[in-house]
């Protein structure tokens, strides 16, 4: 508050308003400040609760007079002073002029009051307890443990009803006599609920007796029916489902009852459908070619949700042939082509697909024709001529000569010194071996102070001339009706058959093998037998104890 208050007095009279202690209210027309009679006291900033305001003091000049050695007041105005007014709350009014009013209060003791009085300006409010002169109120009580019922007598004593505090001029306890019954204990007989009434009765806390009616007989008293009260839980009866909506109802918190509407139907609640909670993709069947497949699984109710992986359709293509006929001879008894269809199959995928018609042989089944063995041309070596085998079909009997391709590296035999190299490594040695391939003469020579691998020879060299046995080949070798059976001839198609031997070695189908040596008649034919449940065989020309040649073959 800053403005200068133009009415003194409304302010100066106010009992609250002090300076240094001293009330503006003691400086009228008759007192003094600082020696000058004061003429009037000017509120300027008045005060609050915590801030202190201030005033304006005015004053006359005064005048000595040495006859009665007094002061006296002139009309000549004197100084003005301004003074600081104490902050703090304003009261008025109560009991006392101070704002306290007595208040009712649980204190048990008759000599002290509480009395409380509430700030005019800014609403704070404070209690005290303040001592009184004693104005006990004494009653009788009952002796606890000793009280009166409605069969027997009791003891009683006078004691304060406020303070407890014993009748110093009754001190005694005395006889009190029996009282009525005291119809204090509700019975329920039958309980309300929300939608009927239900019924109660008195009993004596005493006796246990029965209030009796006007008629004497047990009276009754009607408990109205509650207000339906829904308990904190619903009672589900059907639950929601990610699939559809669930349903429930509401029953009463006091009596179970369910929530019904106006026609006495049970009031039902939806409850919403829920969202499915899938989990992470899985994949199930990795992409390829085609397409692949992931799955997630819900985590509420295990519903399955599929997906495709695109897959890249870049087959892994097989070829292969459909029959459309069977093998036959011409009229000229060789095997006739078959024209079959042509297709790829996909390894990953199965996927089929034509391509064309193609004449092929391979619906016959070939087997050496041991009838023209004799013609058959082996193959020559790297860059000459393709061979000849002449083929027999089981099937249909038609004959076909089947072109053996010249073979496409050589077949080199062990090295043969033929110049000693000298003993300290001064002078070089000359190593050859030569190709055994058919109709081949090729030669490699090595020349070192060592032998190829890095072994020097310790005898003298080997002559390099072969025996005449190293010039025979197998022509061929075949498996049919349980026995092995083939024909070997010369290189050059000449010299006597001689001293040959060769070692056939059977593998069985329950992995199992067996060997023999049989001798190669003078015509080159050999056979033996070989038995059932075979599934490959290797046959060895030897001659001189050196190996000249060898085939393999799988039934």
């Amino acid at each position: 508050m800053t403005a200068v208050c133009t009415s003194a007095m409304a302010w100066v009279s106010d009992p609250n308003l002090k300076s240094g202690g001293k009330k503006l209210s003691d400086y009228d027309a008759s007192s003094t400040y600082n020696g000058h009679y004061v003429r009037d006291v000017v509120v300027l900033v008045a005060p609050t609760c915590t801030v202190p305001g201030t005033a304006r003091i005015d004053t006359w000049y005064t005048e000595y007079d040495p006859a009665t050695e007094t002061y006296t007041k002139t009309s000549t105005e004197g100084p003005s002073s301004v003074v600081s007014i104490d902050a703090g709350h304003r009261y008025s009014g109560g009991e006392d002029g101070e704002g306290w009013l007595t208040m009712e209060t649980e204190l048990k003791d008759c000599t002290k009051i509480t009395q409380k009085r509430v700030c005019e300006v800014c609403g704070q409010a404070e209690t005290r307890t303040k001592s009184v002169s004693a104005n006990h109120t004494f009653v009788v009580k009952a002796v606890p443990g000793k009280e009166p019922t409605c069969q027997q007598k009791g003891w009683g004593q006078s004691v304060c009803a406020v303070c407890g505090i014993v009748n110093p001029n009754n001190p005694n306890p005395f006889e009190i006599d029996t009282v009525d019954h005291v119809y204090s204990v509700k019975v329920t007989d039958t309980a309300e609920t929300c939608e009927t009434e239900g019924k109660g009765h008195w009993e004596c806390e005493f006796c246990g007796k029965s209030k009796p009616g006007m008629d004497g007989k047990v009276e009754y008293f009607t408990i109205p029916a509650h207000t339906f009260v829904p308990a904190s839980k619903e009672v589900v009866d059907e639950p929601a489902t990610c699939f559809k909506d669930g349903k429930s109802h509401k029953v009463c918190a006091k009596c179970g009852m369910n929530e019904k509407d106006g026609s006495g139907n049970v009031v039902y609640n939806v409850i919403p459908q829920l969202t499915h909670e899938y989990g992470n993709w899985i994949v199930k069947t990795p992409a390829s070619c085609i397409d692949g497949l992931e799955q997630r699984v819900c985590g509420l109710c295990g519903n399955v949700e599929t997906r495709t992986i695109p897959g890249d359709d870049k087959h892994t293509w097989v070829e292969f042939f459909k029959n459309t006929g069977n093998c036959t001879k011409g009229a000229d008894g060789r095997a006739q082509e078959v024209v079959q269809e042509k297709w790829h199959r996909c390894a990953v995928c199965g996927k089929e697909e034509y391509l064309t018609d193609e004449a092929t042989m391979s619906l016959h089944q070939f087997v050496a024709d041991t009838s023209k063995a004799s013609s058959n041309i082996p193959p020559e070596c790297v860059g000459g001529k393709d061979g000849i085998e002449y083929l027999k079909c089981v099937a249909c009997g038609g004959t076909y000569e089947r072109k053996v391709p010249a073979l496409k590296e050589h077949n080199f035999g062990a090295w043969v010194c033929t110049v000693l190299p000298g003993t300290d490594g001064s002078k070089n040695g000359v190593w050859e071996r030569t190709c055994t391939n058919y109709h081949c003469i090729e030669k490699q020579t090595y020349v070192g102070t060592t032998a190829p691998g890095g072994a020097a020879p310790t005898t003298a060299p080997a002559t390099d001339t072969p025996s005449a046995p190293a010039d025979y080949r197998f022509q061929s070798v075949s498996y049919s009706g349980g026995a092995v059976s083939g024909q070997v001839a010369h290189v050059k198609g000449t010299a006597t058959i001689d001293n040959l031997t060769v070692r056939i070695t059977i593998y069985t189908t329950n992995q199992t093998f067996l060997y023999q040596d049989v001798a190669v008649k003078a015509d080159g034919t050999f056979s033996a037998s070989a038995g059932g449940s075979v599934y490959a065989i290797s046959a060895i020309l030897m001659g001189n104890g050196k190996t000249l040649d060898s085939k393999g073959m799988y039934n």
